[in-house]
């Protein structure tokens, strides 16, 4: 279950900032304006880990989507054998600039 989230307004934020970043240790806190959420402020260490996760997030999705391409090609070049197409080929077409292994 997540935590409520913490929320301070913009006037906190400019009074007293320390108090502010002295409960990031708890969690990201949400800077309203006018009872309207504006930004979320997190720690750097948390920020790090978000963007972690981000990245390999990302590489899997790439990776994903390689692979379903693929797999799409292969059924093609199965079902229309004149659409055979080298490995060198495919890799010029996709821009990989170094040779995959075949595994």
């Amino acid at each position: 279950m997540n935590p409520i989230p913490q929320i301070a307004s913009i006037s906190e934020l400019q009074n007293d900032h320390l108090a502010i970043f002295n409960r990031l240790t708890v969690g990201p806190v949400i800077l309203a304006n006018r009872s309207e959420p504006q930004a979320v402020v997190v720690s750097v260490e948390e920020w790090d880990e978000l963007a972690a996760k981000m990245r390999t997030m990302e590489q899997r999705i790439v990776r994903l989507e390689t692979y379903v391409e693929s797999k799409r090609i292969a059924a093609k070049m199965r079902s229309d054998p004149e659409s055979i197409t080298s490995l060198m080929e495919l890799c010029q077409r996709y821009n990989v600039v170094e040779k995959p292994e075949i595994i």
